[in-house]
């Protein structure tokens, strides 16, 4: 009896050595009835970022490209994160005359400052709004931008939205928001945690067990490291697993 072949192909995703995380603040006038909810949730943001353990930094820019200064960074060396971050944000809040361009912003602070991020690093956007973005820069040009943004091939750049996503918390739809952002979470949510949800997946530490999902016939076993075949593994047939004893490069 023929048997069709089967294969478990895994692809092992090395973490970054570190993230730099922006969060992009909407200073405009809009953004008045929601900076008590905006506040009151921050030390929900600030638990998840710190679940990161000790790889990331944290800062914060105004969502208008004309007042995008870099502030500290925030990592976890500092004290108290809450207060830290509260005053980041209320450095942006109290900047007058802010215009909602917050893509725009995002790239005049990655062109203009570059020596502000670590090129190793993964970069992560948190945009932060009521309303929907203004920008001259349309979402599917921000992608592309950012996409080729980061020279290091094992670097990666995501983006995040917290703002008014079809709740009853504002009144418009982030829409040029949504389009670039890989996860999204309302402005009135007490937990902003999933927003970091493709962060916490890049930083797990490397797997060296893997589960086949047959059982195989030994002898067809082979396993290989960046495309090269190594011997360094072994296979449990109690758990049907191969753990790879050889070291697998970051």
């Amino acid at each position: 009896e023929y048997l069709e072949p089967q294969f478990d192909i895994f692809e092992v995703q090395a973490p970054p050595p570190g993230v730099d995380i922006v969060a992009v603040v909407d200073g405009s006038g809009y953004m008045s009835d929601n900076w008590d909810a905006l506040y009151s949730s921050l030390p929900s943001l600030m638990n998840g970022i710190s679940d990161l353990g000790s790889t990331w930094r944290f800062t914060t820019i105004s969502a208008d490209p004309d007042r995008v200064i870099p502030q500290a960074w925030i990592d976890p060396s500092v004290a108290n994160l809450e207060w830290a971050t509260i005053g980041q944000f209320q450095y942006v809040q109290a900047l007058a005359g802010q215009d909602e361009t917050g893509l725009d912003a995002s790239f005049a602070y990655a062109l203009n400052f570059p020596n502000e991020l670590v090129e190793e690093n993964d970069l992560y956007f948190i945009f932060i709004s009521d309303e929907d973005d203004q920008s001259n820069i349309t979402p599917v040009a921000w992608k592309d931008l950012f996409s080729r943004f980061k020279l290091n091939a094992t670097s990666k750049v995501y983006s995040g939205f917290i703002g008014e996503t079809g709740g009853e918390c504002g009144d418009d739809l982030g829409a040029n928001y949504l389009l670039v952002a890989d996860a999204t979470v309302d402005l009135c949510e007490t937990d902003y945690s999933p927003i970091l949800a493709p962060l916490n997946a890049r930083v797990t530490p490397v797997l060296d067990t893997f589960t086949l999902e047959a059982i195989p016939e030994i002898s067809s076993l082979s396993v290989y490291i960046n495309g090269i075949e190594t011997d360094q593994w072994t296979y449990n047939s109690d758990s049907n697993d191969v753990y790879i004893s050889a070291a697998i490069p970051l």
